[in-house]
């Protein structure tokens, strides 16, 4: 990968945590590249697995012109740290959260940019994701935030999301769900689904929690 002195800095830094992540990083990658806003920078974050998702980070990088950054854990850290590593390298002043098996439509970083505004606008903002069967690629649901927590985004942080980039985490004693050591803010939410996620158990995370 190009070392990341030959880029500007980015508007958008996309931070994906990764483990055993081989069966769809690449279709992740690529939505990312297809995105029709494109000063971004990708961060891909390994949490200990032994696979091939160097390898397809490598790839991606290689098309890209955009910069792209591989970091490796070599032991299981779990989900939150895997994110903090991720959200410690960003480069941009605001930061895409996306899961290694989820998948943006083209529009996704442009709408949501437009929805987070200026300086004085909401410092998050979440988009609602259709749910589709893998093998047949049929939408199966629709997930969004309940109307009562949408004045607490930070509460449940997951990937969809774009945020300003204020320093701080996820808190890494937390297993399971990531949570982000912030101040309640405000959030605004774009109207159609602009994120694709695979249908699975709603215990199943992006990397294993240790």
């Amino acid at each position: 990968m190009p070392e990341s002195a030959t880029f500007p800095s980015p508007a958008v830094s996309v931070c994906i945590p990764a483990y055993q992540a081989e069966k769809h990083l690449a279709a992740t990658l690529d939505s990312v590249g297809a995105q029709t806003f494109r000063d971004w920078e990708v961060i891909v974050t390994e949490d200990g697995s032994r696979d091939r998702t160097e390898e397809i980070v490598r790839a991606f990088a290689a098309k890209a012109r955009q910069r792209v950054r591989y970091i490796r854990h070599e032991v299981n850290r779990g989900l939150p740290a895997t994110r903090n590593t991720g959200l410690a390298a960003a480069a941009a002043p605001v930061l895409a959260l996306l899961d290694a098996d989820d998948l943006w439509t083209p529009d996704h970083l442009a709408t949501c940019l437009a929805s987070l505004g200026d300086p004085a606008a909401p410092a998050a903002v979440w988009s609602p994701c259709a749910i589709f069967d893998d093998a047949t690629g049929d939408v199966v649901g629709r997930r969004h935030l309940d109307p009562e927590d949408r004045d607490r985004v930070p509460e449940a942080l997951h990937a969809g999301r774009l945020l300003r980039h204020h320093g701080g985490g996820h808190t890494e004693k937390m297993r399971g769900r990531a949570r982000r050591r912030t101040k309640t803010t405000r959030g605004r939410r774009p109207p159609p689904p602009l994120r694709r996620t695979r249908a699975r158990p709603p215990s199943t995370p992006a990397t294993r929690p240790r």
